[in-house]
């Protein structure tokens, strides 16, 4: 799944290039990022299976909320992949 994540994103970054934020993404293409950008910070970390499961499916989560446009949602998804990824 994190794979897959990582693939669909990456289409979007190669293009234009992301930022780690919790920020209100103010469009797809920024909410994409975002996503992305979370993903590769979950995969440079040397964290347990259990932990990237739990990412993973908040990955899931945040990359459904951008595509509805549910924008407020994915930054606040993103803040507990930040908060996971640390802790």
């Amino acid at each position: 799944m994190l794979k897959r994540l990582l693939v669909t994103a990456a289409m979007t970054f190669a293009a234009t290039g992301a930022t780690l934020a919790d920020e209100t993404p103010k469009d797809l293409k920024s909410c994409m990022d975002n996503v992305f950008s979370h993903a590769q910070a979950a995969q440079s970390n040397r964290l347990t299976d259990s932990k990237l499961e739990e990412i993973e499916g908040m990955l899931t989560k945040m990359e459904e909320q951008c595509m509805k446009k549910n924008f407020s949602a994915a930054a606040k998804t993103g803040g507990q992949i930040s908060s996971a990824i640390k802790g």
